[in-house]
């Protein structure tokens, strides 16, 4: 069972710098493309977090669509809600407060989808996809982006206490790998996977704010987890920044982007 985070106001804020990046516009983009939304279409944004890809979709499909997006977090629910808003086609957006396998929404609803980093959170993923089935109508598409934590790495000082608290925070994750068996997933619950790409995170010499809000997640989530002191943690974030005073610091993780119809 894992320990689901919880977003207060300012890891939302940490969370949403790291969508601001160039990096995640350009996966944004991707995904859209990939999916293949045009103009009146209904498009569900199950686990929308700050909002950024439901409002670029909102564009997309104008006046005569739809955008639907759901989050279980209350604060990103209110960021989304927010930044809807200011967009001009803010008044075609609906926002759910819900789990990913229990949607409150109609059946084939939909003409795409996008689920991004949100089912390596969900426990009962046949429950998931069962869901995300029953409201895309038949021939609807789906992106879905998740990552393969095993692919993590970090340069550190303490190799050791890096690999145990990332063990720890993989605590908070219900599938830390859940990339390697979504495709069987996938076709079990009725869909045929059309693309999977690679989606490379890293960066070198100086972190990138990817890494300084994953670095403060991790911090905030590991303390006093598994025999974690907030002095062995606080010692371990100050040799991140050494690293980074040095122009030595490294990251690397691998996501992967799947697009799938529903047969």
């Amino acid at each position: 069972m894992s320990q689901q985070l919880t977003f207060d106001e300012e890891q939302s804020r940490a969370i949403e710098a790291i969508y601001l990046s160039e990096r995640a516009l350009a996966r944004r983009k991707r995904a859209l493309e990939l999916v293949g939304i045009d103009k009146a279409h209904t498009f569900l944004d199950l686990g929308c977090g700050p909002g950024f890809l439901l409002a670029e979709a909102a564009e997309i499909v104008g006046g005569s669509g739809e955008v639907h997006a759901v989050d279980s977090s209350d604060n990103m629910l209110a960021m989304a809600q927010a930044r809807a808003g200011k967009s001009v086609a803010g008044d075609i957006v609906h926002f759910h407060s819900a789990d990913a396998a229990q949607l409150p929404l109609p059946d084939a609803q939909f003409d795409a989808a996008a689920v991004i980093q949100v089912y390596e959170y969900v426990s009962d993923m046949p429950a998931a996809l069962a869901e995300l089935h029953r409201v895309l109508k038949p021939g609807g598409q789906v992106v879905i982006i998740d990552t393969d934590w095993d692919t993590l790495a970090f340069e550190s000082l303490d190799p050791a206490l890096t690999n145990k608290i990332f063990k720890v925070w993989e605590g908070h994750l219900a599938d830390p790998s859940l990339p390697r068996s979504l495709c069987p997933l996938l076709e079990t619950a009725g869909f045929e996977v059309s693309t999977v790409e690679p989606l490379v995170q890293f960066a070198a010499g100086k972190p990138d704010v990817f890494a300084n809000a994953l670095l403060k997640l991790v911090r905030d989530y590991v303390v006093g987890k598994e025999g974690l002191t907030e002095a062995q943690v606080d010692e371990w974030a100050k040799g991140m920044k050494e690293l980074a005073d040095k122009n030595a610091f490294f990251w690397s993780i691998c996501q992967f982007m799947f697009v799938a119809r529903r047969l």
